[in-house]
């Protein structure tokens, strides 16, 4: 399970203030247009905006 994030999604977490790091536990799901997606590697680039408060 977890939460589906679209495009333009918003997803907060909290920053660890002994390590200043913060961590995105993420998943992918592979899809084709025809079905039959096999099990490979998948690469994505994924663009983010810091808020620090």
């Amino acid at each position: 399970g977890g939460t589906t994030l679209n495009t333009g999604a918003r997803k907060e977490v909290q920053v660890d203030d002994a390590t200043q790091s913060a961590s995105f536990p993420l998943q992918v799901r592979a899809l084709t247009v025809n079905g039959g997606a096999t099990q490979g590697t998948i690469q994505a680039v994924i663009n983010v905006t810091y808020t620090y408060a």
